[in-house]
């Protein structure tokens, strides 16, 4: 079996930010620039909330658990990425370049890592790989006029997706944002009883799961991305 048509390199093929690539240019690639294969174990650590970003990981098999918190300690937001993903890939450039979540291995998991150095080359000696990170950026980035329709003057349902969806990653399934503090209703800027109209719809549908007064679970983003778009 030649190189470029093992398992591991159909997969990296298929990970955000690699896609389009052709596998003989991703041989030229693992020659040319430093990539490291890293395994971590059921519950292992593999980055601290607040570590800077220093490199780009991308999760090659397994899952991983990012966790994050308000500085206030209002809410916390649990999600699950399963491979082929990306981690954070919004947080290697610009002004806010630390990792915002704790990540942690759900199984055995393969990860590797590229230096934000060795990106940049990528990106400039490459329009596949900076087109595909540039249209990451932007999905995160952009809201259209229903999304800010949705924060200002949308209706309850379309209100909910939004911060759901602001608060996690492209993505991202086993969603649980809870709060020890407060009420979510109130961390949203929903009263009490228009909450409860709009989280049963959701629950109806599916789309919320073990909802109580500080805490909910979403199964996926995906829906909620959808009720926006």
């Amino acid at each position: 079996m030649k190189k470029h048509d093992s398992p591991i390199y159909r997969t990296i093929l298929d990970l955000p930010l690699i896609k389009g690539a052709s596998s003989t240019r991703l041989t030229e690639i693992a020659g040319k620039y430093k990539l490291h294969f890293l395994k971590f174990q059921p519950g292992q650590t593999i980055v601290s909330a607040g570590t800077p970003c220093e490199e780009l990981k991308f999760v090659l098999s397994g899952a991983v658990r990012l966790t994050s918190t308000d500085p206030d300690g209002m809410m916390t937001v649990s999600q699950t990425l399963t491979a082929p993903q990306v981690i954070a890939p919004d947080h290697l450039f610009g002004r806010l370049t630390q990792y915002p979540a704790t990540v942690q291995a759900v199984d055995t998991t393969g990860i590797m890592e590229i230096s934000k150095e060795e990106y940049r080359r990528m990106l400039s000696a490459d329009t596949v790989f900076l087109f595909n990170y540039l249209n990451s950026v932007c999905t995160t980035s952009q809201r259209g006029p229903r999304w800010l329709t949705a924060l200002t003057s949308g209706n309850p349902t379309q209100r909910i997706a939004y911060w759901i969806s602001s608060l996690t990653q492209q993505g991202s399934t086993d969603i649980e944002i809870r709060s020890d503090k407060t009420d979510l209703h109130t961390i949203f800027g929903i009263s009490a009883a228009v909450w409860r109209t709009a989280t049963s719809h959701l629950s109806a549908a599916g789309i919320i799961t073990d909802l109580t007064p500080r805490s909910m679970c979403v199964p996926s983003r995906a829906p909620l991305a959808a009720l926006l778009n």
